[in-house]
């Protein structure tokens, strides 16, 4: 018997990205082999646990967080953004997924860069607190063209992306 379900790599960051992703890998669970990508972030500690005694701690992998609401320099960002591209690379030569989603985090950016040299599809759902005003990561990944698939949750933002799909909000 051939296994039909499909690979999916989900980030699942910090604060309100959090409560968004959750959504996400709720409406998957069951219907995909999912895999999750955590910044190592101090403040995901707890979540850390709670999401491996989910799924288990093999199907979840850590990566360095490309920036942080304390460290805003350029030359910190470009080093992290290094750092987390290889880590990338890694995780995505071992889970092999059909499909790499992201949820609002800058994490897409070197995620979705690694997905693409390997032709996987991506997908990257902005914040919801994104009513206005694009975020700059889903400005560079629309404009760079690494997402497949980019979803506003608001329709008054979709047109400020060139590519942006409103279906309706995540939660």
């Amino acid at each position: 018997m051939t296994n039909t379900k499909k690979k999916v790599l989900i980030t699942i960051s910090g604060g309100g990205f959090m409560w968004q992703s959750n959504s996400v890998l709720q409406n998957l669970r069951g219907n995909s082999e999912v895999s999750i990508i955590v910044p190592n972030d101090t403040l995901l500690v707890i979540s850390k646990l709670q999401l491996a005694e989910q799924l288990g701690k093999e199907n979840i992998y850590h990566v360095e967080p490309v920036t942080t609401i304390t460290d805003k320099r350029l030359l910190t960002i470009l080093k992290r953004l290094k750092q987390t591209f290889k880590q990338c690379r890694e995780i995505i030569s071992t889970v092999d997924p059909d499909y790499v989603v992201c949820i609002a985090s800058s994490i897409a950016i070197p995620l979705f860069i690694a997905a693409k040299l390997k032709g996987k599809k991506t997908v990257f759902i902005e914040s919801i607190t994104r009513v206005h005003k694009p975020s700059l990561t889903g400005k560079i990944l629309d404009r760079t063209r690494l997402c497949n698939r980019l979803y506003v949750q608001w329709p008054e933002v979709q047109n400020q992306y060139r590519r942006a799909i409103y279906k309706g909000t995540i939660i």
